[in-house]
């Protein structure tokens, strides 16, 4: 990227329910209030958590949606991960 991008510390989790995907409850996570930047060219590693012990988890699609922001424009991006019974 030519532009420096932006990120906080939160992110959701979603489940594919019927072909929509609903947040799930993190009302029990608390995300530090801090803004990455990286600079064009540069990159880095970010992880989370899936909180296993605070989010109930079912068999399923799942994703983890964050918004990075690129010069002024926020945009989603998404990991996808499945639960297998």
């Amino acid at each position: 990227a030519t532009e420096v991008i932006q990120f906080g510390a939160d992110y959701e989790i979603e489940k594919n329910t019927n072909g929509n995907w609903i947040k799930q409850n993190m009302d029990d996570v608390v995300f530090i209030a801090i803004m990455y930047q990286l600079e064009p060219g540069k990159s880095a590693t970010y992880t989370i958590s899936l909180y296993p012990d605070r989010i109930t988890y079912t068999p399923g699609e799942y994703r983890i949606r964050k918004n990075i922001l690129i010069g002024e424009e926020s945009t989603p991006y998404y990991a996808n991960f499945s639960l297998l019974e």
